[in-house]
């Protein structure tokens, strides 16, 4: 018989969000990516017209466009994988035999929901939404042949 690894529920808890933390790497990541392509645009030629100034800065305009592009391939390698990481998970939910514990843990966890907005999405009470999510919880670590003992004991 297959031995299950012992694990808190706030460790099960923390597995769960970190769907969202990825998502959230994700959208910061691609928000520096806009950022970074954005300082290509505004790179210019240098002119040779006005007098002449002592700059401390040395970096050419292919300096520059080599940093961009660097750090662009960087952070779109981050991007794919904190997307393919966050698809994995959502892939994990979905091996749930319930799909009331399903949509729980999507809307909670993939989603952010709180408990409020997901009993109103899902048009239960909070209380069933706490009680449907304490299930899924339990169900998601037995899917993971995990057991869900007390924080102490783990």
């Amino acid at each position: 018989m297959e031995q299950r690894k012992s694990v808190t529920r706030r460790y099960v808890v923390e597995r769960l969000y970190e769907i969202r933390r990825a998502e959230t790497i994700a959208e910061m990541l691609n928000s520096e990516l806009q950022d970074v392509r954005g300082k290509v645009s505004t790179i210019r030629g240098v002119s040779y017209d006005g007098d002449r100034v002592q700059s401390s800065d040395h970096k050419t305009s292919a300096d520059v466009i080599c940093e961009v592009v660097d750090r662009e391939r960087e952070l779109l390698e981050m991007i794919a994988y904190a997307t393919k990481r966050r698809a994995g998970m959502i892939e994990e939910l979905k091996k749930l035999q319930d799909s009331r514990h399903i949509a729980v843990l999507y809307d909670r966890f993939v989603e952010g929901l709180s408990l409020r907005e997901t009993a109103r999405k899902r048009h239960y009470s909070i209380d069933r939404i706490k009680q449907l999510q304490s299930g899924a919880i339990q169900a998601y670590a037995r899917a993971h042949g995990w057991e869900i003992v007390p924080d102490a004991a783990a």
